[in-house]
C-alpha cells in the first residue's frame, strides 16, 4: 500500500560479482495506476552517477539511469494498465556487450519490449546496482534524495542475479495455452544475488538462496508458513 510507504531496503556488503551485468526479475500486479510507482532502484538520484530505477511511468514501464553526462531513459511502447493482470517483468543488463542494443533488455511475460527511444549506454558502464549504496524494492529516490514513489499493488517471486544477464527462458515458459508461467531458476545468483519468495510470513525479507536479506518497512504478514505454488 503506497499510502503506508511500504517498501524493502538493503545496503549491500562484501564483494560484488559485477556492477556491469545483472538481472532483476519479479511478478507484479498493479493497484493504483497513477503516478510513477517504483519496482526497484539503486543509488540516489541526487548524488550518484549510475542511479538506476525500474518503474511504471503511469502506463508504460520505464528504466531511468543517471550517469555523468545526464540520464538515459528507456520507456516502453507497450502500456501496462490492467489491474487484474499479473506481469512477469525481467530487466537484463550487460553494459559490456559489444552491441549497444544488447546492453539493456526488458521483457514482459516473456516478450522483449521496444522503447520510445533507445539511448546508448556507455560500454562497460558501472551502475550503482551492486554498489555499497542503498537499494530499494517498492520505492525510489527523488532529486532531493528522499525515499518516495512507493509501489502500490502486489509483488511476488523477486529475484536478482549478480553477474549474469538472463534470458526469459531461464525464469519462465509458456504453458500449453500460451500463458507465460514461472519456472524454478536453476542457475547461480552471484555474490549479491537474492531470491525473495515470501515463503516465511515471519520473515518476508528473507533471502531464500543465501544471506542477502532485506529490511522490511511498513509491511506485515499473517505469520508462519505461507502456502504457495
Amino acid at each position: 500500500n503506497d499510502d503506508d510507504s511500504a517498501h524493502f531496503n538493503r545496503t549491500p556488503t562484501g564483494s560484488w560479482t559485477s556492477r556491469t551485468t545483472f538481472t532483476f526479475s519479479c511478478w507484479a500486479k498493479r493497484g493504483n495506476l497513477s503516478g510513477y510507482p517504483v519496482l526497484f532502484s539503486a543509488g540516489s538520484s541526487t548524488a550518484s552517477s549510475g542511479y538506476l530505477q525500474l518503474s511504471f511511468e503511469i502506463d508504460a514501464l520505464s528504466v531511468f539511469i543517471r550517469h555523468g553526462g545526464g540520464t538515459w531513459v528507456f520507456s516502453t511502447n507497450a502500456l501496462f494498465r490492467d489491474p487484474a493482470s499479473w506481469y512477469s517483468i525481467i530487466l537484463a543488463v550487460d553494459s559490456t556487450a559489444a552491441t549497444a542494443a544488447d546492453r539493456l533488455k526488458l521483457y514482459v511475460n516473456g516478450v522483449e519490449q521496444t522503447f520510445t527511444s533507445s539511448p546508448t549506454i556507455t560500454q562497460n558502464f558501472d551502475f550503482e546496482v551492486n554498489s555499497t549504496i542503498g537499494h530499494l524494492i517498492g520505492a525510489g529516490k527523488n532529486s532531493g534524495g528522499t525515499t518516495t514513489s512507493f509501489y502500490d499493488g502486489y509483488l511476488a517471486e523477486i529475484q536478482f542475479v549478480d553477474g549474469q544477464a538472463l534470458s526469459p527462458t531461464d525464469l519462465g515458459k509458456y504453458n500449453d495455452d500460451g500463458v507465460w508461467m514461472p519456472i524454478q531458476y536453476q542457475g547461480t545468483y552471484g555474490n549479491r544475488g537474492f531470491h525473495l519468495d515470501f515463503a516465511d510470513g515471519n520473515d518476508i525479507g528473507n533471502d531464500a538462496e543465501g544471506s542477502n536479506n532485506w529490511t522490511v518497512n511498513n509491511l506485515t504478514a499473517t505469520g508462519g508458513a505461507v502456502n504457495y505454488i
